[in-house]
């Protein structure tokens, strides 16, 4: 058997040129080179408007943010441009986020068909006092306050819940099935800040308790601001949506998406000093109901967009997107236009469609300096 070959010393062997490192001279000629391209590029970067550059970029980024919150939860949202004389301008986005939905299932049913114990939400269990439930309700099991108690009541606490806070809006949302054209009395108190009343005839009657500032500049409860619909707006033998929304621009009642009445209003909700309850006295709606709905507004941080950023001069400082995410044609009767002044001079075309959708045009100098360019 020949032996295996042995690898050449002369191939391992490495000359003194190729293990030899930079020489001082080398390296001070790259340091050299290295410092002037940093030193051209920090006078580059530094020359950079990053703010206003991205400032196009954040102002589609909150629109699309209030339309897409606006069409998933089917609550308005809205965004206005905050200006202060010390503060770069700003954007605030204004939207309503679930605070939970409840059905009115026997729990024990449901356990037993799912095996698994019911999770209300937040784990906020409904409390029945005198109110009976139906198997014919809107979805599965409901609640009725048809031949009980007059006083009849199912209340949920949400006094423990830190996110909820109904003082810059609100929106509820609830099924109702009427047998009797002349029920009447109270459908829902969410704690004397807001409420629903049905009036005979199937009319209904919405109100809020707005925050008022008294003599010494303090907050406290206001009279109550009502709502009715001039007609009867609830069917027989239906099931219904009833939806009250409030958004501190518009207090709003509804009927299975038709608007029935509608109240312009700037004003903060009073704090609920109770638990949201459904009937109660003086006398409980004769009525069924089922599948409760709430949401409540809050406002995100304002969200700057550089001190050289300038809104068109010629666009509306705030706009409001209804819940089906569409601009609201009451404030927007046409697609709204917005030029943005960018970075180095360049605007960019922003049009939001009267379906919401947005629409953004290639970017191009601003007028004034293409004329000094020619």
């Amino acid at each position: 058997m020949n032996p295996a070959p042995q690898p050449s010393r002369r191939a391992n062997r490495r000359t003194p040129q190729a293990s030899r490192g930079f020489s001082l001279l080398e390296l001070l000629l790259v340091m050299a080179v290295i410092g002037i391209v940093l030193g051209a590029g920090l006078g580059a970067f530094s020359a950079l408007d990053l703010e206003s550059e991205r400032a196009p970029e954040r102002v589609r980024a909150v629109l699309r943010a209030a339309q897409s919150e606006a069409a998933a939860y089917g609550w308005p949202a809205n965004v206005t441009l905050i200006e202060a004389p010390d503060k770069d301008p700003a954007l605030v986005l204004r939207s309503a986020r679930p605070v939970g939905t409840w059905q009115f299932e026997d729990p024990a049913l449901v356990e037993a068909a799912r095996g698994q114990r019911v999770r209300n939400p937040r784990d906020i269990d409904p409390v029945w006092q005198g109110a009976q439930r139906i198997d014919d309700g809107y979805l599965g099991q409901g609640l009725s306050f048809r031949g009980g108690a007059r006083d009849a009541t199912v209340s949920i606490d949400l006094s423990g819940d830190s996110l909820f806070d109904p003082g810059e809006g609100f929106g509820l949302s609830l099924r109702v099935l009427m047998n009797d054209v002349q029920a009447s009395g109270r459908l829902l108190d969410l704690g004397g800040s807001c409420g629903l009343e049905l009036r005979a005839g199937g009319l209904l009657l919405a109100w809020i308790t707005p925050e008022i500032l008294n003599a010494v500049g303090r907050r406290q409860r206001g009279g109550r601001v009502q709502l009715t619909t001039g007609e009867a707006v609830l069917p027989l033998d239906r099931w219904v949506e009833i939806r009250l929304g409030y958004d501190r621009m518009e207090l709003r009642l509804s009927v299975d998406g038709v608007p029935v009445a509608a109240l312009d209003l700037d004003k903060r909700v009073a704090s609920p000093t109770g638990p949201l309850v459904l009937g109660g006295a003086p006398a409980a709606a004769a009525l069924a109901c089922d599948v409760l709905s709430l949401a409540v507004y809050g406002a995100s941080e304002p969200i700057p967009l550089g001190i050289e950023f300038a809104w068109p001069a010629d666009a509306p400082k705030l706009l409001r997107f209804t819940g089906d995410g569409g601009l609201d044609p009451r404030r927007h009767p046409a697609p709204v236009r917005l030029d943005l002044l960018g970075a180095e001079g360049f605007v960019e075309t922003l049009t939001i469609g009267r379906l919401g959708g947005l629409s953004v045009e290639e970017a191009r100098l601003a007028p004034l300096l293409e004329e000094g360019s020619q």
